[in-house]
């Protein structure tokens, strides 16, 4: 993988690829993982970008190592798990359930998951150049992530430190924290969960205060930026310096799936330059994701993102409204 990209960063993303079916049984599907939908829409936007995952030694995981490539995706840490010549039962794979929910099953879950540790360990060996930005998913168990967080120690200081990339992290699917998911949320300096996320995380009953929750959200965990989405309604965010409210785009919605995985590598990407113009970045996500969520692709969610180009075009097309004119504000620093 060639890290001099369009914007002249590198990123890692942590987590899941997986076949997106609507059950076990069927033939048809899709790719995704929250992982996978985040490198795409990184890589879309010119940033040089790097998967750390495994995939399914089988014809699924073929199809994704394919995909990937297509994108521009790098697999210098891509690992393949389980058994040779198998179809299913090595793969992660995504249930589409009523309205839209997914379960997520892992089939010959232990050596798919040890494969994972080994991407994480080979990352943290061989990864150079640094990262300018880690992004991290929950989808992992703690089995797998603990061979991240041990790159806190020695050499392989990824987590503090002065020159330290920028930790995002997105807390999902909402779990109960352990202490492993909890120390990454305590060393993140971007968070962005969803609603539900974000009230699980905090412990929180009672009435629904978005506005509260992401302050409480961003002071607890001593983020440098909090983020809460809202689904069509927009989000909340917070700062130590500042807070909003960015409301949702307007359009005719066709698949949902994947559109807070745009708006987190969308967010991220915007990042690259520094926390100064937040709130534009913020804009841009939130059009990203609006657009994302327009459209259907037979090939999986992953393929929802908007690349540069297509935001450049809607953004020509809406210089009138003040949120796209933010947007091209965070287009102007990419």
């Amino acid at each position: 993988m060639n890290h001099n990209g369009a914007l002249g960063g590198l990123a890692w993303v942590i987590g899941q690829a997986a076949v997106d079916k609507g059950d076990l049984t069927s033939s048809e599907h899709g790719l995704g993982g929250k992982a996978m939908n985040i490198a795409v829409a990184m890589a879309r936007l010119g940033m040089s970008v790097e998967l750390i995952t495994a995939v399914g030694n089988d014809p699924f995981g073929t199809e994704i190592r394919n995909a990937l490539r297509r994108e521009g995706v790098g697999q210098s840490y891509v690992v393949t798990g389980g058994q040779p010549q198998r179809t299913v039962d090595s793969v992660v794979v995504e249930i589409r359930e009523a309205r839209g929910k997914r379960s997520v099953k892992v089939l010959n879950e232990d050596p798919l998951y040890d494969s994972f540790g080994t991407a994480l360990v080979n990352a943290r060996r061989l990864g150079q150049p640094r990262p300018d930005i880690i992004v991290v998913t929950f989808e992992l168990p703690d089995r797998a992530l603990r061979h991240f967080t041990a790159a806190s120690a020695g050499s392989y200081d990824y987590l503090t430190g002065h020159n330290r990339p920028l930790l995002v992290v997105q807390p999902a699917p909402a779990r109960a924290l352990s202490p492993t998911k909890r120390e990454l949320l305590s060393k993140a300096q971007v968070i962005i969960p969803n609603r539900d996320e974000a009230r699980r995380i905090l412990r929180l009953g009672g009435p629904i205060d978005p506005r509260r929750d992401v302050e409480l959200l961003r002071s607890r965990f001593k983020a440098e930026l909090a983020c809460i989405t809202l689904g069509p309604v927009g989000c909340v965010w917070a700062t130590p310096r500042d807070r909003g409210f960015e409301r949702g785009v307007s359009v005719k919605a066709v698949d949902a799936i994947g559109a807070s995985d745009v708006f987190t590598g969308v967010l991220a990407t915007s990042l690259l330059g520094g926390f100064d113009q937040v709130q534009h970045g913020i804009a841009l996500a939130t059009v990203a994701a609006g657009l994302s969520v327009s459209r259907a692709s037979a090939s999986g969610a992953y393929d929802t993102a908007p690349t540069l180009a297509e935001l450049r075009h809607l953004v020509a097309k809406g210089v009138d409204d003040p949120q796209i004119s933010s947007a091209k504000e965070a287009m102007e620093r990419l």
